[in-house]
């Protein structure tokens, strides 16, 4: 097993794909009720999992609704420079946007 985070962060009632850029995983939360202003709250992220702690920022979600239709939901590009994910930005609706590294 490898801790791929350590305690007091956004990321644990979260949305989880690989398959982009091989040996990183790309994490999103879905309950925004319970993770504000911890570690990776509203963030879109990619994280290596060789352990090293390595972190790509993508997007804020900015997401307030609770329905799935508004979860971010990321999902990676095949390469892992752009991330797609959902987003109602506090509003009524659901868009669709494509975030990049950082």
């Amino acid at each position: 097993m490898t801790s791929l985070f350590q305690g007091g962060n956004a990321f644990s009632p979260v949305h989880v794909s690989c398959g982009g850029d091989a040996g990183w995983a790309y994490f999103s939360i879905y309950d925004p009720q319970s993770q504000n202003g911890k570690l990776g709250d509203d963030q879109v992220v990619g994280v290596k999992l060789d352990g090293s702690g390595s972190v790509r920022i993508y997007a804020t979600a900015n997401r307030r609704g609770t329905s799935y239709e508004t979860q971010p939901q990321a999902v990676p590009s095949r390469d892992g420079t752009r991330v797609l994910f959902a987003s109602d930005w506090g509003n009524a609706g659901t868009y669709a946007f494509v975030g990049s590294s950082t």
